[in-house]
């Protein structure tokens, strides 16, 4: 106001520097800040005013920006659904979020004053994994990493908790502790366990089939190969998950995997003779009966192939074709005739 503008100046007069912000409005009515420096000079031996002038607009709509941005993040992490905490690398926690008090019974400032909690509320038989997890992920270093283990409620009632937390660290590298994410699983957990057992039983089926088996993805890149198939092109599981289909086709058969990728995509079906390039060089002749995956909205996601191995029929083929040729070119060299008749009628069928 111009009262303030004149409290100002009465003390610059009086020997005091000013400095402050003011909110101005220029010639087309558009608000701006400007940040005005003023203090006494003696000129001529005359006491003058000097004053500068400097737009602080940007600067000041950043701190408006950050401010509700710090309001905003504040907001989102205290109305977090799961009970996020951050501990500093002193062990003390910086941050407890609200919904530590639904999961866990206990409120916010308890954790504060008493850092051991977690501890003390983990069920006694999840204990030592706990604190294995604590002291070795509690410290400086990279990554994340989960548990799952059990509290016990101030009311008795004992709930899951899936665990996960990450290093914090700031704008100049330095550690700043790490920052933790807890979420209820009790209800779920039956239910995981349940499929825990059903999953492993199918495993166990897809790992013991006689039958190759292999999942690409939209891009057709190994996402799943079981160990059938691995043994079959005598590559391990690791080299070949990732890794392009193509990488493993046989040179001679790269078009017809061009050609029945596109089907795939296109949702055709059907088994078909194909030819891969084992690790050793040789070549691994096998049907493949392949199904494309589809999302809902009908997106392809990737195929899923059984790849059978009939590299010794083919060779036994191969073999009978040889045997054959064999005995045709003797028959049609010998220079004797021979006839060759049915058994029962005698009906000639050949002749040299």
């Amino acid at each position: 106001t111009q009262d303030d503008a004149m409290r100002r100046m009465r003390k610059v007069a009086q020997g005091y520097p000013q400095s402050f912000e003011w909110l101005c409005k220029d010639h087309k009515d558009r608000l701006f800040w400007v940040e005005i420096n003023l203090k006494l000079a003696i000129i001529g031996n005359e006491g003058r005013l000097l004053a500068s002038f400097r737009d602080v607009t940007d600067r000041k709509l950043s701190e408006e920006a950050l401010r509700d941005s710090q309001e905003r993040l504040k907001t989102v992490a205290d109305f977090t659904f799961d009970w996020e905490y951050w501990t500093g690398p002193d062990g003390r926690y910086i941050y407890v979020s609200p919904s530590c008090d639904r999961i866990t019974g206990h409120e916010m400032d308890e954790f504060f004053k008493n850092p051991s909690l977690l501890r003390e509320i983990t069920h006694p038989d999840d204990l030592g994994a706990v604190e294995h997890h604590l002291d070795e992920h509690g410290k400086e270093g990279p990554g994340s990493a989960e548990i799952d283990f059990r509290i016990i409620r101030p009311d008795g009632e004992v709930r899951w908790i899936a665990h996960v937390c990450q290093g914090v660290y700031g704008a100049d590298g330095k550690w700043l502790g790490r920052r933790a994410s807890n979420r209820d699983v009790t209800d779920r957990k039956p239910a995981e366990d349940v499929l825990g057992d059903s999953e492993e039983r199918y495993r166990m089926l897809v790992e013991t089939m006689a039958e190759g088996l292999a999942l690409g993805d939209q891009d057709y890149n190994f996402a799943y190969v079981n160990g059938p198939f691995c043994r079959m092109l005598g590559y391990t599981r690791e080299e070949m998950l990732g890794r392009a289909l193509m990488d493993f086709v046989h040179p001679d058969y790269k078009h017809i995997m061009e050609v029945q990728q596109a089907g795939r995509r296109a949702g055709e079906e059907g088994s078909y003779e194909f030819a891969w390039l084992a690790k050793d060089g040789h070549t691994i002749w096998t049907i493949v009966s392949p199904k494309g995956i589809f999302d809902p909205d009908g997106t392809f996601r990737g195929s899923l192939g059984v790849i059978t191995d009939i590299s010794d029929r083919k060779r036994a083929a191969q073999e009978l074709a040889e045997s054959e040729e064999k005995y045709r070119l003797l028959f049609a060299t010998e220079s004797d005739a021979i006839l060759l008749a049915e058994a029962d009628t005698h009906i000639i069928i050949d002749a040299n």
